[in-house]
């Protein structure tokens, strides 16, 4: 339904943690990709753990947004991201803003208009 609007990216996210969580985060990521790489559409998934981010990249995704928090990145997590030219996206402050973007009132900078 999402390609109709033709985005940029698919974000998948909220979807588990553990192994089942992990298990649950591959097989998602790869049905999404299933459907939005023909249609031209990369697929973003919010991947805080290293485990979650190791099942979204076997998953097929493009881009994992935000930065794993629980343990430091591996070479081998690194190798994987390079070989597959995967972005990776650190985000620095993620909490500080959701008051704002919950109270309809974000104080937003000129480049975020």
């Amino acid at each position: 339904a999402q390609l109709a609007r033709k985005p940029d990216l698919i974000k998948v996210w909220g979807i588990g943690s553990g192994p089942e969580g992990s298990a649950r985060v591959r097989d998602i990521t790869r049905a999404v990709a299933a459907v939005a790489r023909p249609a031209g559409v990369r697929v973003a998934v919010h991947a805080t753990d290293l485990d979650i981010a190791e099942a979204a990249l076997d998953g097929g995704a493009d881009v994992l947004v935000h930065s794993v928090e629980n343990a430091p990145l591996t070479p081998e997590f690194i190798a994987k991201l390079n070989a597959r030219k995967v972005v990776y996206v650190t985000t620095l402050m993620v909490h500080e803003g959701y008051r704002d973007a919950f109270l309809g009132k974000p104080d937003l900078m000129a480049i975020e208009r």
